[in-house]
C-alpha cells in the first residue's frame, strides 16, 4: 500500500489517501496561503510515516514468511 497527498473540493482540502484501500485522513482545509503551506507540509509528513511504516511491516511480514518456510523444509 503507498500513501499519497490528494487534494479536493479545488485545492482547498488537503487529504492523505492510500491507493489499495479506501481509506483517507483529511489533514485540514486551507483557504489561506499560510494554512496552506502548513496542511502540506504536515501531509507530507504524514504520507513519509505511512509509507516508511508500510514498508517496515512489509519487512517483517517478509521475514515471517521466510522463517516459515525454514522451519518448514526442517520439519
Amino acid at each position: 500500500m503507498k500513501w499519497s497527498i490528494e487534494k479536493r473540493k479545488q485545492g482547498m482540502e488537503i487529504w492523505v489517501t492510500s491507493n489499495v484501500e479506501p481509506k483517507a485522513i483529511l489533514i485540514g482545509e486551507c483557504y489561506q496561503v499560510k494554512e496552506k503551506k502548513r496542511t502540506h507540509y504536515l501531509a507530507a509528513i504524514i504520507v513519509e510515516a505511512l509509507n516508511k511504516a508500510e514498508k517496515a511491516e512489509g519487512e517483517v511480514q517478509k521475514a515471517i514468511r521466510l522463517g516459515n518456510e525454514v522451519t518448514d523444509e526442517e520439519a
